[in-house]
């Protein structure tokens, strides 16, 4: 019960990284309502018996009063808006050591759910859809507020009249009369639907309603294609493509929403909702895009995983290492590494406990020291063995760091935005990643951290012969930079070095 017994919470409706919306029931009025509550799970925890939220360490008090602050103001904003389009908001409080609003619970579905559920909508529906929350947007952006979380999970369509609403504005910012920012509260990323300045420190400063314009085109994107678009830094060397769901005639539009650089997209919602509306027609004829193909990759001398020292039954699991030489120079391929927003994601690298820190979660970097030592195939290996790993001869590696573990899955979640492991867990190794993913993951947490992770020579493997002895032992298949990760029947876990 909360606000001397005014509402009663019936069940969790969902969950984010800074709340929890309920579904409740007003005692008083006898109607369902929405209730959001205001829980940084990274920083808080919860009281068994009273229900208070407690906070996991002193050290997060400021920052997590600050981010309630703008939790209520974001409640007081919308309270103030009077449109068909927004979630409205009836009531805001503090309880139980944190905060509260009381919103209108709409039947119905999100638009995610929705194209989850019956696949990528008839042109029509979606670009109606489309066009309601741009005008929706047109209000906020009047009012010099951003919402900077647009995407099909924060847009319910109420059954009863197939109208969409807009909610969840808690990542929202407010403008002064010069377009500068109110607050410097952190911002956050939805990945696939926030723009790249986004990932910028300090890129969304400044109003724009072009950031919301290129959420708004991704959400269309979706809407018609029921895939999810890449994130906003694989756009910046690789071309957005098209499947083939995608009407011809949207193409472009689609292409300027989302144009990487800001001033190059449409001023405003309106402009991108003029640009999708006419004569649609749910039957329109539709195009295949030819999809480009990737830069050309230079052959790597590849080795093959020795699958008869596998026993049957037995699932062998890739290790990927990223490394980064405390003495190296960044690589000539990474010099336009996409850039990352580290106050939006709160995460950190601590250089007095060499640890990559978010939230209560640490990751705990080893050191190593460097050397000369001899490398190459034995003559008991040479049969089995490739040319490039012949003769034996000698290595000399600056000293660098190596992770504790392999990278936890709150790691990969935190920098990436999805989890595609099968096992679940935290603190479990994050699997099935592919060489490229890898990649994209430290370019991101190399802009976060400021350091220089990167992937393993297969010199710096062979100076683990701990980690090799595990390997034997647990039937893990240790991978070097020259190994592919393309084994259809193998599981990819991702370590870091550093």
């Amino acid at each position: 019960m909360l606000r001397h017994e005014t509402y009663r919470i019936d069940r969790v409706l969902g969950q984010g990284g800074f709340g929890i919306t309920y579904l409740a029931t007003d005692l008083n009025l006898d109607r369902k309502v929405a209730i959001k509550e205001f829980f940084p799970k990274d920083y808080c925890g919860r009281e068994t018996v009273t229900s208070h939220v407690t906070l996991s360490t002193q050290n997060a008090n400021e920052f997590v009063n600050k981010l309630k602050s703008k939790f209520l103001k974001e409640a007081r904003n919308i309270a103030k808006f009077d449109h068909p389009g927004i979630i409205k908001i009836h009531a805001a409080f503090e309880e139980n050591n944190t905060a509260y609003y009381v919103m209108d619970y709409i039947e119905g579905e999100s638009l995610s759910e929705m194209v989850k559920r019956n696949g990528p909508l008839p042109e029509g529906k979606a670009v109606n859809y489309i066009g309601k929350v741009g005008e929706a947007l047109e209000y906020v952006h009047a009012r010099k507020i951003n919402h900077l979380d647009i995407k099909p999970a924060n847009i319910m369509v109420r059954r009863s009249d197939d109208n969409p609403i807009l909610i969840d504005f808690g990542l929202s910012k407010q403008y002064d009369s010069s377009g500068n920012q109110t607050s410097t509260t952190p911002t956050g990323i939805s990945h696939g639907y926030a723009p790249m300045e986004q990932y910028n420190d300090g890129g969304v400063r400044e109003f724009s309603p072009q950031t919301d314009v290129y959420s708004l085109g991704a959400t269309l994107y979706f809407l018609l294609s029921g895939v999810t678009p890449p994130q906003a830094t694989k756009l910046i060397e690789d071309e957005l493509t098209f499947p083939s769901a995608i009407p011809r005639h949207l193409i472009n539009p689609i292409l300027k929403a989302m144009e990487p650089v800001r001033k190059s997209r449409y001023a405003s919602a309106s402009a991108f909702c003029h640009a999708i509306t006419g004569d649609v027609d749910d039957d329109a004829s539709t195009v295949d895009v030819p999809k480009p193909q990737p830069k050309p990759i230079p052959p790597k001398p590849q080795r093959q995983i020795p699958w008869k020292y596998i026993g049957s039954g037995v699932v062998a699991a890739i290790v990927v290492v990223l490394v980064s030489i405390l003495i190296s120079s960044p690589d000539p391929d990474d010099t336009e590494a996409p850039i990352a927003d580290s106050s939006s994601l709160h995460l950190t690298y601590d250089n007095a406990t060499n640890s990559i820190i978010y939230g209560n979660h640490s990751y705990k970097m080893m050191y190593i020291d460097g050397g000369s030592f001899d490398m190459g195939a034995t003559p008991e290996q040479v049969s089995e063995s490739y040319d490039y790993e012949k003769p034996v001869h000698k290595v000399t590696l600056s000293s660098y760091r190596i992770g504790a573990t392999e990278v936890p899955q709150w790691l990969w979640v935190a920098i990436m935005g999805n989890n595609p492991s099968h096992f679940k867990g935290d603190n479990l190794p994050v699997e099935r990643v592919s060489w490229n993913d890898c990649r994209d993951f430290i370019s991101i947490l190399n802009s976060l951290t400021g350091k220089n992770f990167n992937l393993p020579t297969e010199a710096q493997w062979n100076t683990r012969p701990a980690e090799a002895a595990k390997a034997a032992a647990t039937n893990t298949v240790v991978a070097t930079t020259s190994m592919p990760l393309q084994c259809t029947t193998a599981t990819a876990e991702a370590k870091l070095i550093l």
